[in-house]
């Protein structure tokens, strides 16, 4: 019994001694190589992926857009829209979809709804039986899109 606790203290302190080792470790890497890590490091590695770090915006949009259960209510007020009728628009639900399920489609998605007005999207977001904000959506990926183009 008492071998088996000082295997189990031992056990503890190795453990303790490892998470130590590689705290410092990290600490020293941080001072003796200056930007190797975080958000710049990202976008260097994913910029041309078109992802970005996210603005507090995007973010906390992101929820939001993710309700989106893919039901096509939306899709059919389209036919009165000049835009809805533009090369390159294949409706608000393929929109939702690109916009909500992958960052890197944002551009697509942006070029997608360019011509879309907010009057139109306010008469969409009537029929989505999700609550979605078009509006804040459509916002969302134009500017993640600017922010992309202007990252360049």
């Amino acid at each position: 019994m008492h071998s088996a606790r000082i295997a189990c203290v031992l056990a503890r302190l190795y453990a303790g001694w490892l998470l130590g080792l590689a705290l410092f470790k990290t600490l020293v890497a941080m001072v003796l190589v200056p930007g190797r890590r975080g958000l710049r490091r990202f976008e260097e590695n994913y910029r041309e992926d078109h992802l970005l770090a996210l603005a507090p915006a995007e973010h906390s949009a992101q929820p939001s857009m993710s309700n989106c259960i893919a039901c096509g209510r939306c899709e059919g007020g389209g036919a009165g829209n000049a835009a809805a009728r533009m090369a390159g628009f294949h409706g608000l639900m393929s929109f939702m979809l690109s916009a909500s399920r992958s960052m890197p489609d944002f551009p697509a998605a942006a070029g997608m709804i360019s011509e879309l007005d907010d009057a139109w999207l306010e008469r969409m977001e009537a029929r989505c039986p999700s609550g979605i904000s078009f509006r804040r959506v459509a916002g969302v990926v134009r500017g993640y899109d600017r922010r992309l183009r202007n990252s360049t």
